[in-house]
């Protein structure tokens, strides 16, 4: 046949053919159960998974717009032999440092303080020397020193002469210890106030639910079990509560552990979580906290958290300052917020996902019995038909409604099966 033909013939087919949906009924019980037993799972699956557990009948709005601020309080005490630290006490103006910061508090726990410090020429308390060619080059910064070299050697420290603030700070372990100066600071308590706002609904939550007034907050303090929405939280508390359940000091005790982190510092999250179901009352969307810490707990290069602060004052028309190397932990405040609300429109695309789901069950009785069952190829000739219009049927042809049966074993239940075709 030319390829004109052919293409021609190919075009009229497509063009000018429709081809319809033919029934065709398995009367047999190992199919039906099979193809039942699947449907019923799938729609339990649809149930229990879709609209259970994931609430697909409901509108999410994740989008929140949150704040968070802190306000920690408390009284530490020092007493140290050694003159960095001393004998004093510290409040939380001393130790909150800084006093505002977004999304996240410090609270100090253990410090290193060099007192009047003055603009001048010293011996640096790092970077050893013998002669004065080990101090070179001359007049360049010298990080091991905190200053600039002046090329001199001091013999008595063994150490190079810089142009800094003097005398320079000297961060090596308390003479009478290595343990974190500060006493008490378990006992600080933190005030966390949260708000989210839901745009969607227009919905807005605080974490001072109802329940929450000041004769509450006068005697409450955050316990997962007895106070879960009490917003006073004692620092001690948390690093207890974001202790890693695998870690090397896994031998001590809640206060064992936090004198063990007071020392070298942390970096913990607190976490806000909301998940409010907007179809009850407002009033049931209360948030919960989860705690972690952050930082490489088991790591043996640089530790725990630390930074340097320094006040600068003039004292007999001097130019000074106190500079602080402060230890403690890093609260990091995170919020995750989400709402959740019935919507027609989210019920209707998942009910219509479901049923495409569900005709899985058909494509899965449908490989058993064209691909598995033992009378197969007799299945597979009463599937499909082609059928010419306009053209004269012959007597071998069906009538509209004709039902062709099996005898014999079916395969599975070995029960007589019967196909009956609607064309």
């Amino acid at each position: 046949m030319p390829l004109k033909q052919s293409i021609r013939n190919w075009l009229i087919g497509y063009f000018f053919s429709y081809e319809t949906p033919k029934v065709v009924q398995i009367e047999s019980k190992c199919i039906g159960v099979l193809n039942r037993v699947a449907q019923l799972l799938l729609f339990g699956v649809v149930i229990v998974w879709v609209f259970i557990i994931f609430k697909g009948y409901q509108h999410v709005d994740n989008g929140a717009v949150a704040v968070t601020t802190s306000k920690l309080k408390g009284i530490a005490h020092s007493n140290s032999t050694d003159p960095r630290v001393g004998d004093r006490v510290w409040d939380s103006i001393d130790l909150h440092v800084p006093p505002q910061d977004n999304g996240a508090f410090f609270l100090t726990t253990n410090v290193i303080v060099t007192k009047s410090q003055t603009p001048g020429t010293c011996p640096s308390v790092k970077g050893p020397c013998e002669i004065d060619s080990d101090c070179a080059p001359v007049e360049t910064p010298y990080h091991l020193g905190n200053g600039v070299t002046n090329g001199i050697c001091n013999q008595t420290t063994k150490t190079c002469m810089i142009r800094a603030w003097c005398p320079t700070e000297d961060d090596s372990p308390p003479i009478d210890g290595d343990y974190a100066r500060l006493e008490h600071t378990a006992n600080f308590t933190v005030l966390i106030k949260n708000h989210v706002y839901f745009p969607y609904f227009d919905v807005g939550r605080s974490n001072l639910i109802e329940l929450v007034d000041k004769a509450y907050l006068s005697h409450c303090r955050y316990h997962p079990d007895n106070h879960p929405h009490c917003p006073i939280f004692r620092i001690g508390d948390i690093v207890s509560l974001s202790r890693p359940t695998k870690d090397q000091d896994a031998v001590l005790d809640n206060d064992a552990y936090y004198r063990s982190i007071s020392r070298r510092g942390a970096v913990i999250s607190i976490r806000i979580h909301w998940d409010c179901d907007l179809d009850y009352n407002e009033t049931e969307c209360k948030p919960y906290y989860k705690f972690q810490r952050l930082d490489n707990y088991n790591s043996n290069s640089a530790p725990g958290y630390n930074f340097r602060y320094a006040t600068s004052y003039r004292e007999d028309g001097a130019e000074k300052r106190r500079l602080v190397k402060a230890y403690g932990i890093q609260f990091i405040l995170e919020v995750e917020a989400i709402a959740r609300k019935f919507s027609f429109q989210q019920f209707i695309l998942n009910i219509g996902s479901s049923l495409a789901l569900i005709s899985i069950a058909s494509i899965l009785s449908d490989i058993v019995l064209f691909n598995l069952h033992k009378n197969r190829k007799f299945f597979k000739t009463h599937v499909s038909d082609s059928v010419a219009v306009n053209k004269r049927p012959s007597n071998n042809t069906q009538s509209n409604h004709s039902t062709t049966s099996l005898n014999g074993n079916n395969g599975f239940l070995k029960d007589k099966g019967q196909i009956s075709t609607v064309s």
